[in-house]
């Protein structure tokens, strides 16, 4: 591959998936012992890249980019950000809270149980879960509960107004690869070739995309 071809393709699939462009910058120095390397100049991402990376296909390559950079917005991504990846917090968000709210309020689920089970997508039934324990921390039942309002409900506001988030990590674990799971770059990476369409369940794709998004948002255009 050439430096042309590698940033031709390397900033297409970066501007297909929302992110500013980069600049390619190819390094002569053959004893670094590395293929690939990301700084920022105050206006611009650059990448450095050594002849090891030329050699490579061109998915290979850009894919190794990706990791690389991945890595780099992380760590420049300030400690809020770094921290809402560690515990992989996102938000309710309304939609969510009100297919809970309408099915409480519904009466007919007599147990907060029924009511999760029987909703389909998984980040819902999650977000159902918290407001259920919500409602019974305070001695609360499905049916004693169907008149309460959960954006307003003491031991359930701050979580539905999205004031609390909630902890992917149960849903990801099991939903997406490991190293999808574990580790950022690689999470980055699979977002930008492919959509995380490692990800099984699109509920959990969609709200881990937002984190990714979220933790990656001084970089996107």
């Amino acid at each position: 591959m050439t430096i042309e071809e590698i940033s031709s393709t390397l900033n297409k699939v970066l501007d297909s998936a929302g992110y500013k462009t980069v600049r390619v910058v190819i390094e002569t120095n053959t004893s670094t012992g590395r293929d690939v390397n990301i700084t920022f100049d105050g206006q611009s991402l650059l990448v450095h890249i050594y002849p090891v990376l030329i050699q490579k296909t061109s998915f290979d390559a850009v894919k190794a980019i990706l990791f690389e950079l991945g890595d780099f917005l992380l760590s420049q991504s300030g400690e809020h950000a770094q921290a809402l990846w560690e515990k992989r917090f996102v938000r309710a968000r309304l939609d969510q809270v009100n297919l809970f709210q309408g099915k409480l309020s519904s009466g007919e689920y007599p147990t907060f149980q029924s009511i999760v089970q029987s909703i389909e997508r998984a980040t819902d039934r999650l977000v159902a879960i918290h407001l259920s324990n919500g409602l019974l921390s305070n001695g609360q039942t499905a049916i004693s509960s169907r008149n309460i309002n959960v954006l307003q409900w003491g031991t359930t506001s701050e979580f539905a107004t999205g004031q609390k988030p909630y902890s992917l990590i149960p849903l990801v674990s099991v939903y997406a690869p490991a190293g999808i799971y574990q580790h950022f770059n690689a999470a980055f990476a699979d977002n930008i070739l492919s959509n995380l369409s490692s990800v099984a369940e699109t509920s959990v794709r969609s709200a881990y995309q937002s984190l990714i998004h979220k933790v990656t948002e001084t970089f996107r255009k």
